[in-house]
């Protein structure tokens, strides 16, 4: 590993999911070594954005040069690019790129986005997300309610009737719910009037709510639809069930990869879960964020 801190550009593009996945393979880094982290926000036209992380970058070079440049989302590649060629590091894309893969010398792609074999491609379980593993309470819980997509038949009255159902199967759980941005204004609107759930709205949250209360949280259920909330769930080591919906036809690819984890343990369906008992936690530990930073700094520390 490095002595000094690896000096390290994070270009951001305003996207919040985005942000997290970039975050997420930052913590795992510092898990591993220490790092001298510069952010360069690009916004606006490409234009826009080539002169912003281009200013960004002539200012932050007078310090150090990079050694790793990360990105996530379509709009930060070519800035990236651009940066990489004038001032050197090794690049690091999350998620499929819309530019080829080749252009990088890293590429975390999910495996459902079914990567081809390449050295410098790393399959990822899911999208990186930061995670945070506290305290373990027994008796709290944490419901994840998402809305309508393209893949899945939303359902109120389905959702509502699972999670009370829960609740109801175990009373010594204090569970808390909170619903998202694409959770209809109807779903709380109906009410959910159960005595040991307390109700959250997401504009009511303030930043790392999440992160925290996943940290304590022994069990954590998710609406089938919102795949990030699973996997970060997973990643805070809660136990993981999955409130089922009804899945639109056609091919999924999304879809395939909820049946793998499912058929692995990873996840347990409200149907098949036995209510007289406590929902089981994933045999295997998963910290994907750290995973890829020890592959990441194993490489270029081989390369160098």
């Amino acid at each position: 590993m490095h002595q000094s801190p690896l000096t390290v550009w994070r270009f951001i593009d305003g996207k919040p999911g985005h942000e997290k996945q970039s975050q997420g393979l930052i913590q795992g880094l510092q898990a591993c070594t220490s790092l001298n982290i510069s952010t360069i926000p690009l916004r606006g036209s490409l234009l826009q954005r080539l002169k912003e992380g281009r200013r960004a970058c002539s200012t932050f070079s007078k310090e150090a040069l990079p050694q790793l440049l990360i990105g996530a989302g379509h709009s930060t590649h070519l800035p990236l690019l651009m940066a990489q060629r004038q001032y050197g590091g090794h690049s690091i894309i999350l998620m499929k790129p819309s530019l080829p893969s080749l252009f990088f010398d890293f590429v975390l792609m999910p495996k459902h986005d079914q990567p081809h074999q390449h050295p410098n491609i790393i399959p990822t379980e899911g999208a990186l997300a930061p995670a945070k593993v506290g305290r373990k309470q027994s008796n709290k819980g944490i419901i994840l309610i998402g809305g309508p997509d393209k893949r899945n038949i939303w359902d109120n009255s389905k959702i509502k009737q699972q999670v009370q159902a829960i609740c109801k199967a175990q009373t010594g759980i204090q569970w808390q719910l909170s619903n998202s941005r694409r959770t209809p204004e109807d779903f709380l609107k109906e009410g959910l009037n159960i005595s040991n759930l307390k109700v959250i709205e997401w504009q009511n949250t303030p930043a790392n709510w999440l992160i925290d209360q996943l940290a304590e949280a022994s069990y954590c259920w998710v609406s089938q639809d919102s795949v990030s909330m699973l996997y970060e769930a997973l990643s805070a080591q809660c136990a993981v069930g999955v409130l089922e919906l009804t899945r639109k036809k056609g091919k999924d690819k999304i879809g395939q990869n909820l049946k793998r984890l499912i058929k692995e343990d990873t996840l347990t369906t409200f149907s098949s879960w036995d209510q007289s008992k406590a929902l089981p936690r994933c045999p295997q530990v998963l910290e994907e964020h750290k995973r890829c930073a020890e592959i990441i700094l194993k490489r270029i520390n081989t390369t160098q």
